[in-house]
């Protein structure tokens, strides 16, 4: 078919015409092979030979044919539909039907700065692909993209609700709604609520250096499941913001693995069954938090292996919290409730500009294990009640105590760190397909 093309772009007659005619069908050539379509059948409407009259009519027709091709070429083109921030739009209306959100996603799936404005109740996986095997049965296959922007958001003046897609696969027919970015993507979410399907193992997923911009979002898990379910997970060098947002009737709210960080701000509420926010392996929270935010599970906050957090301004911290080899601080009007432990191993605990009685800590809440530093103004620590906790006056004072010659290093006096492993993650069930899981739920 190139040999085709590059005849038909052979042009003998010598006239005036002859330069401009050549560039104009030498940029048709590089369009059409720039698309990928040079196998495509090509005919101009008039093809020259040595010694024929040109006549105008002839090349106002070939010109029209070059314009035609390269206005079907640039169709949909970015500097075309784009706006001003180089996003394309399009609108989705899910009243009458709810895959409507799924069909335009896999429709633009080669956008690379992609706004859908949507409204109604729309089904969420929007990247699962439905076909029909070679024994013809239903069959699903992730679709995956890389370096893409999507933003998913309401109309003006409209609602969005992001419901559980049923998916068929073989015999068996499975509920999710979960979105995730990957691979350098980013995903935002702003304004709308998102119900959890009872095959959903995470409503939101953030991996792989990606990008997360959350706002203005409702995440509910689902009532019936048999899934440990979590609102939010940030892995693999990824980085999200979450603001004014809830995430209910979980298991767990958000967890961060992997040198990910995560920025959690407004009025945001998690409540779960298990864990409220868990970091781990190099994993870091930024909270800037007002209102009534809130963190409500039997271990509300747990940082380990190097995991570090900050949390200030307005909230409060409704359950334990756990440090292993991690670093807390607490700053501002952040309180914790009475009932409140705090466990430290090998790591370190500071309430700043703040005091006991803002922040409701007190020395009966806290047990430390291994070289633990614990500052709170208004609190002393010095290992009362035999809770292994000091501050840094208490380090200095034993420290003073010390003999010299025994603290050399020595096989009777050599310390050695406890570490403290992340809990063992639920196992997938093996009934499910590896399309509900994929590479994102099992950590690497």
């Amino acid at each position: 078919m190139m040999t085709k093309l590059v005849c038909m772009l052979r042009f003998q007659v010598r006239t005036s015409f002859e330069g401009l005619y050549m560039r104009a069908a030498t940029s048709l050539f590089f369009l059409f092979f720039a698309n990928g379509i040079v196998g495509e059948e090509i005919s101009v409407p008039k093809t020259f030979v040595d010694g024929e009259v040109a006549e105008a009519a002839d090349f106002n027709a070939n010109f029209d044919y070059l314009e035609e091709k390269v206005k079907a070429l640039s169709n949909g083109a970015p500097w075309l539909v784009a706006d001003l921030t180089g996003a394309t739009t399009v609108e989705v209306d899910c009243s009458s039907d709810p895959m409507a959100l799924v069909d335009a996603y896999q429709a633009n799936m080669t956008v690379k700065h992609l706004n859908l404005a949507a409204k109604g109740d729309c089904y969420g996986a929007i990247d699962l692909y439905a076909y029909t095997d070679d024994d013809d049965s239903p069959a699903v296959t992730t679709l995956q993209t890389k370096g893409q922007a999507l933003s998913i958001f309401p109309q003006d003046g409209a609602t969005l609700k992001i419901l559980p897609r049923p998916i068929l696969a073989g015999e068996n027919t499975y509920y999710l709604s979960r979105l995730y970015a990957s691979f350098g993507n980013m995903l935002g979410l702003s304004n709308l609520t998102m119900q959890m399907g009872a095959d959903d193992g995470y409503a939101l997923l953030f991996s792989r250096a990606s990008n997360g911009d959350v706002q203005n979002v409702e995440i509910t898990g689902a009532s019936e499941t048999e899934n440990d379910q979590l609102g939010i997970r940030v892995q693999n060098g990824a980085n999200t913001y979450v603001g004014n947002t809830s995430i209910t009737n979980v298991v767990e709210g958000i967890q961060l693995q992997n040198a990910s960080s995560l920025n959690l701000y407004g009025e945001s509420i998690i409540e779960a069954s298990n864990r409220g926010i868990w970091a781990f392996v190099d994993a870091s929270i930024t909270a800037k938090l007002s209102g009534s935010s809130r963190i409500t599970a039997p271990s509300a906050i747990a940082l380990t292996l190097g995991a570090t957090g900050w949390f200030a301004g307005t909230g409060l911290i409704d359950g334990d919290i756990g440090l292993g080899e991690s670093n807390l601080v607490i700053q501002g009007e952040m309180t914790v409730s009475s009932a409140t432990n705090v466990t430290l191993n090998n790591s370190a605990f500071y309430a700043w500009f703040t005091d006991a009685q803002t922040s409701g800590l007190t020395l009966d809440m806290f047990s430390c294990s291994g070289p633990s530093t614990v500052e709170v103004d208004g609190l002393d620590f010095r290992n009362q009640d035999n809770s292994g906790c000091l501050d840094a006056g208490g380090w200095s004072n034993l420290i003073n105590t010390l003999d010299t010659e025994s603290s050399k290093p020595s096989p009777d006096n050599l310390s050695k760190p406890i570490r403290v492993p992340p809990t063992q993650l639920n196992p997938v069930p093996q009934s499910f397909p590896d399309f509900l899981f994929n590479d994102t739920t099992q950590i690497p």
